[in-house]
């Protein structure tokens, strides 16, 4: 449009890169999410995209506020000293990847990261279904950005083959709990499931 800028201010190299993301063929990419809201037809501004992430969930993507839900997760959780939440849209969940602050079980994570989910009433795509338990620090310039926020690019990439392993293990266990309920002979008071438990996660008669 006529009346719209061109570029960033200055002539410095961040500059130049800035206006190369921000300015193409005419068009200035916010960075924001919208939605179009179906009763009125107006866009809604959901967030910044850097602050959440898209889940396919039965049938439909959903953007999920994944940096509100990490502060959320943390604040409730004192022995979490840094959590990252991974959501890809092929998947219909997140995968929670976590410092603790002393030695905590995966098992015992999970479970209270379910409890807050319960207690906060957050939707069941913003509930972890799977915990990647990292023993090393993160750190500024590294995993961390300058105001000790999760660099999303360089932990999924660094933690890409864990993340993987979780979802398949998921999935593994989703199809083995379809063939057993596809079972003639299934009764579900002979039955009891703990789905995402690494321990627990057979059926026990």
């Amino acid at each position: 449009a006529a009346n719209m800028v061109t570029r960033y201010w200055g002539c410095s190299e961040a500059a130049r890169q800035a206006t190369e993301q921000a300015f193409r063929d005419g068009w200035y990419f916010t960075g924001d999410i919208g939605a179009i809201d179906p009763r009125t037809g107006k866009l809604r501004i959901i967030d910044r995209k850097q602050n959440v992430t898209e889940l396919y969930i039965h049938g439909r993507s959903v953007w999920v506020p994944v940096c509100d839900l990490e502060s959320t997760y943390q604040t409730c959780y004192p022995e979490i000293k840094h959590i990252y939440l991974h959501g890809d849209r092929a998947e219909a969940c997140l995968i929670a990847v976590v410092v603790m602050r002393g030695n905590h079980k995966r098992d015992e994570i999970l479970s209270k990261l379910k409890k807050i989910g319960i207690e906060k009433k957050l939707n069941s795509w913003e509930i972890p279904r799977a915990v990647v338990v990292v023993q090393t620090d993160w750190v500024i310039g590294a995993e961390l950005s300058v105001t000790g926020k999760p660099c999303r690019g360089v932990l999924s990439r660094k933690y890409k083959p864990d993340i993987d392993a979780e979802y398949a293990r998921l999935e593994a266990l989703q199809g083995d709990r379809c063939k057993l309920i596809s079972r003639e002979n299934f009764d579900y008071l002979d039955y009891r499931f703990i789905c995402d438990s690494e321990t627990d996660s057979v059926v026990l008669n």
